[in-house]
């Protein structure tokens, strides 16, 4: 078991106690623990030795997140995201436009937020290159997929195939301002996007709005 202390405020009064008691209980009940200090996570050198724990956690045992204000909380790890996978995914994804991408690590980000369930289906209705939507399907979930750029949908499909994980995904070209015409008989459970910016609006624009 892993375990680290989170001080939320600076006063750090109770923060010695609050460690020897928990080490204490592990200790009780025969439980074997591993301290993690926070400041691994700053610390080049022990960083390495955190992620060689983490990579344990799999097989070994669960991480324990104990964060201390005016209150105690208690938080268990149930996921961990290995950085490399995204890099993999962002550099040898056969199609690419870093001009309308964004970061794979960025994309789970809003997915995660969405909290969408397995199986759930998502819609990228500005899907580009198909960032979102290989994330997703990373993810488990069903995807769509909308561009008006048919090289896009064609990229987006490829690096589909290229991400080679058994998934339902349906991306079609068209404007996704006509939706309910492409999608007809489709509901969605959660909608991710990094819509399209544009060319900057003049002040006369704005006032308009």
């Amino acid at each position: 078991m892993i375990w680290s202390i989170y001080p939320l405020d600076s006063i750090k009064h109770g923060y010695t106690d609050l460690y020897n008691k928990i080490k204490f209980k592990f200790k009780t009940l025969s439980k074997k623990s591993v301290y993690v200090s926070p400041l691994s996570f700053v610390d080049d050198e022990k960083l390495s030795v955190t992620r060689g724990l983490r990579k344990r956690l799999d097989k070994n045992g669960i991480e324990i997140v104990v964060t201390k204000s005016d209150k105690i909380l208690l938080w268990q790890t149930l996921h961990y995201l290995e950085l490399n996978n995204f890099r993999k995914r962002d550099f040898f994804r056969p199609y690419k436009r870093p001009e309308i991408s964004i970061p794979p690590s960025l994309a789970r980000t809003m997915i995660n937020l969405a909290q969408p369930r397995i199986g759930s289906k998502l819609l990228d209705p500005f899907c580009g290159t198909g960032t979102i939507l290989l994330e997703a399907i990373d993810e488990k979930l069903n995807v769509f997929g909308v561009d008006i750029n048919p090289k896009n949908v064609s990229g987006s499909l490829l690096n589909i195939a290229w991400f080679n994980k058994k998934s339902f995904h349906n991306v079609v070209c068209g404007d996704s301002l006509k939706l309910d015409r492409i999608f007809s008989c489709e509901m969605f459970d959660c909608i991710v996007t990094e819509p399209p910016f544009g060319p900057p609006f003049k002040n006369l624009q704005k006032d308009n709005l």
